[in-house]
């Protein structure tokens, strides 16, 4: 690499430079009502922008995210971003299988949950 380079590189601001991890397939636990299961969830996207951490993902082809800055709320979205509902949540990292592994867990005030296993 050359100094022009290095150097253009050095100048470039890092908050253009929010990552993005997506899309990829993790799997995913579920519970709904009645309805519960195993499945794979599809993250469209991921990553931090001006400070904001920011999850995006499908399961049972509908589309959930989740951000940071509002720690409480698990919105879901149509196929073009609005917002269609909005739910209240509890995000924690836990176990959602009896001696399973650690998962990214959005339990509903009702009982359900979505469980991401990154």
């Amino acid at each position: 690499m050359n100094w022009k380079k290095a150097l253009v590189l050095c100048l470039i601001p890092t908050s253009t430079m929010a990552f993005d991890n997506g899309p990829r397939m993790v799997g995913c636990d579920f519970k709904f009502g009645n309805n519960a299961g195993t499945d794979k969830c599809l993250i469209t996207g991921s990553g931090m922008q001006m400070g904001t951490l920011w999850v995006a993902f499908k399961l049972n082809n509908a589309q959930y995210r989740y951000l940071s800055d509002n720690p409480n709320t698990l919105d879901q979205l149509d196929s073009k971003g609005k917002v269609l509902r909005s739910y209240r949540v509890r995000n924690t990292t836990a176990q959602c299988r009896p001696g399973g592994i650690q998962a990214d867990k959005y339990q509903f005030a009702n009982g359900d949950y979505i469980c991401l296993y990154h």
